[in-house]
């Protein structure tokens, strides 16, 4: 099935995006899991084609713009029955910047999708946090991702759900459930390492290495829209080597 495949070669898609001319920045000293109050950002709709991100035909036809959005810019990717991916390398350790914040803004959800179901996991929104080296693009290696979503109805807010495609290994947090909040910004702010030990049953002993935003209606063909504004990572202290040049 197209849609199984499209989702198999994820991580592989990720690979590529991470090992496309990126150095790799240094990692920060773990410094306890005191109040994350130093900012640093994940990415800026202005810039978020560039800077080393990656756009990934994961199934099919796609695109990503920046497109006007009041007195800014925002991040919209556009899906006609395919998936689509924008990653980039970060290097992050949790241990010293263990927040994560971001503004996205969803129009239209996929009716029927459900993330627990091989046949109609599609999603409108998503941002995932890859921990751990993915590999090479010849030989993936499948590492720990928590996925944040915006999902349909099926999948209750707050639950957390197993991927069907790499049971143990992706594992998506239902950060909002059906049509609250549809056609507005909504601002998220989560803690990896709650999260992560929420997932996985244990701290992240990885960095985050890749973070990427995803859609796709490659399952069910309904349509969608989203938008992503900024997204930041807090720190307990200023990180060394946070992002590469």
């Amino acid at each position: 099935m197209h849609a199984a495949r499209g989702l198999s070669r994820m991580f592989a898609v990720l690979v590529a995006a991470a090992l496309a001319g990126c150095a790799q920045g240094g990692r920060p000293t773990p410094a306890g899991e005191d109040a994350a109050t130093v900012p640093f950002p994940l990415f800026a709709a202005a810039d978020a084609l560039m800077k080393r991100w990656r756009m990934v035909q994961v199934w099919g036809k796609s695109q990503w713009t920046i497109v006007p959005d009041g007195d800014g810019v925002a991040i919209e990717p556009a899906v006609d029955r395919s998936s689509t991916a924008l990653a980039r390398w970060v290097e992050f350790d949790t241990a010293t910047c263990p927040v994560a914040e971001w503004s996205w803004r969803v129009d239209h959800l996929p009716e029927g999708a459900d993330l627990a179901s091989r046949k109609s996991e599609d999603v409108a929104a998503s941002l995932f946090f890859v921990f751990g080296n993915p590999g090479t693009l010849s030989n993936p290696r499948p590492v720990p991702t928590l996925r944040y979503v915006w999902s349909a109805e099926a999948n209750t807010q707050g639950s957390i759900v197993d991927s069907p495609y790499f049971p143990e290994t992706l594992r998506s947090i239902v950060v909002r459930s059906g049509p609250e909040g549809l056609g507005s910004w909504q601002t998220e702010r989560r803690n990896l390492i709650d999260d992560y030990r929420a997932a996985f049953g244990a701290s992240p002993d990885q960095p985050v290495q890749v973070i990427a935003l995803f859609t796709d209606n490659d399952h069910l063909g309904q349509p969608l829209r989203s938008l992503y504004r900024t997204a930041t990572g807090w720190c307990t202290e200023e990180p060394d080597g946070f992002w590469p040049s």
